[in-house]
């Protein structure tokens, strides 16, 4: 009797413990305290939802979707700082506008994290510009969240602007006629790499191996290399031409000084140019040789459809 009940007393215990195991299942992925797998998630999705946020100026619906430290267009950031630049960015342009231009291009990286990459097109300042531009995801608490925001443009100009620096690379010419050869160099401001931003003001400066040569102040540029443009208006000294570096856009001026009652001056307006000239290789100044005094220049123009290079003869100041 008693071998008996002890017999019933473990089979009821395992009979037990058999039908709790079979009750107790793998949690999926996508239940709670487990990240969704990147098969799992709908990072097109996600990018648009970024989309629409940016194109609305909403910076509470993009706090959720960033991690905690973003590499925020070359520059590491905390978060909130992210969010801060955003919101400055949508106070001072309510004319903002983005929307995703074709398909959005998924990649898996080598660290397993997600690059999109797709075409952005801007509408500021009534003007449109498109931009190739890409998000990273990554895994952070459970869930997919961007950890890179950047684009095409503004790596490449972040390289020219470090190629220039550590080259410190000058260029020589007789830039006041007096028959002697003198070199020019830029001098760019310090900038704070975390923030992204220069500390102080962003003002370069040219300077010169003849100390008899004022430095030229260039504002709102973060690095350059002059460019010996030869003597444009035939007085016997070589004019200098710049493009400034900035952190982001493809617009910018290119800048034409000439010496001139012992002081610089521009030879002519500043030139608006686009990426569109400086990939296409096209020289924006040149001597207009059928007439005496005047130069041809080479600009971009945004058009209903397109930016496109312009060229027109002006008269040299």
């Amino acid at each position: 009797m008693k071998n008996t009940y002890k017999f019933n007393i473990l089979s009821l215990a395992l009979t037990s413990l058999i039908f709790l195991t079979g009750c107790i299942q793998p949690a999926s992925s996508g239940e709670k305290g487990m990240a969704p797998t990147a098969d799992e998630t709908d990072f097109t999705s996600l990018v648009e939802t970024w989309n629409t946020a940016n194109s609305e100026g909403n910076s509470a619906a993009l706090a959720p979707l960033y991690t905690a430290y973003v590499d925020f267009y070359g520059t590491r950031k905390e978060v909130s700082k992210v969010l801060d630049s955003k919101k400055s960015f949508f106070r001072k342009n309510p004319d903002f506008s983005q929307n995703i231009v074709g398909a959005i291009q998924i990649e898996t990286l080598s660290s397993g994290e997600k690059k999109c990459s797709f075409v952005k097109r801007v509408k500021l300042k009534g003007k449109e510009t498109e931009y190739p531009s890409y998000l990273v995801f990554a895994n952070e608490g459970g869930s997919w969240k961007i950890n890179t925001e950047g684009d095409d443009v503004t790596d490449a100009n972040l390289a020219k602007r470090n190629r220039a620096a550590k080259s410190g690379e000058s260029v020589e010419g007789d830039f006041n006629g007096d028959g002697v050869k003198e070199t020019v160099w830029l001098v760019p401001p310090k900038i704070n790499e975390e923030e992204g931003e220069c500390i102080g003001e962003c003002i370069s400066y040219l300077r010169f191996s003849n100390a008899s040569l004022a430095e030229i102040a260039v504002t709102d540029c973060i690095g350059g290399v002059p460019e010996n443009l030869g003597d444009l208006n035939g007085d016997g000294s070589d004019e200098i031409g710049l493009l400034p570096h900035w952190f982001t856009s493809c617009w910018r001026e290119y800048f034409v000084w000439t010496w001139k009652y012992a002081g610089w001056r521009y030879l002519v307006d500043p030139i608006t140019t686009h990426c569109n000239l400086w990939d296409e290789g096209v020289r924006p100044i040149e001597r207009d040789g059928s007439q005496f005094g005047r130069v041809t220049i080479r600009y971009s123009e945004h058009t209903d459809e397109e930016i496109v290079t312009r060229s027109k003869s002006v008269v040299i100041k």
